[in-house]
């Protein structure tokens, strides 16, 4: 009886634990570049399962939609790894799609997470990738929605 016992509570903890980590990846992820010459791509992995890559550029020239893919998103606390899957690119030539071609799901293991850092890892072509993320934090200003009623002051 006390190993079973013992069991539930192992794999109740367990739940709880890879519902946190679940939880600190929800959020804006910035990818972080080394010598970068164009904007970085975010990352918004949303709590419904639903996740958007977006940039307000690519290369050299400007798009008319920042938003470069959408699909869901899932974490395997097992495996500690992140699938974005259902992919609907909505800009073929940006360098998030160029780079993750028609791997669906994109599967990135989790090598670290913090509350400012996310390192993930997946291999192409035999190569081991390495990618960090920087989450994105807003004041409460920026986050603040402005209407027609919304007195100067506010503004």
């Amino acid at each position: 009886m006390r190993s079973l016992i013992i069991a539930l509570i192992f794999v109740l903890a367990h739940g709880s634990y890879g519902q946190n980590l679940k939880n600190k990846l929800v959020g804006e992820w910035e990818y972080l570049q080394k010598n970068a010459s164009e904007p970085s791509d975010f990352i918004l992995l949303h709590s419904s399962g639903r996740y958007i890559v977006f940039n307000a550029m690519d290369g050299t020239y400007c798009l008319d939609l920042p938003i470069i893919e959408k699909g869901n998103w899932y974490f395997d606390p097992e495996k500690s790894i992140v699938k974005l899957g259902d992919r609907e690119v909505i800009q073929e030539y940006a360098g998030f799609v160029k780079w993750h071609k028609s791997y669906d799901p994109i599967i990135m293991h989790v090598d670290s997470l913090s509350e400012e850092i996310l390192q993930t890892s997946y291999t192409r072509g035999g190569k081991q990738t390495v990618e960090k993320y920087r989450k994105t934090v807003y004041k409460p200003e920026i986050k603040a929605t402005f209407t027609e009623t919304s007195s100067s002051k506010n503004q």
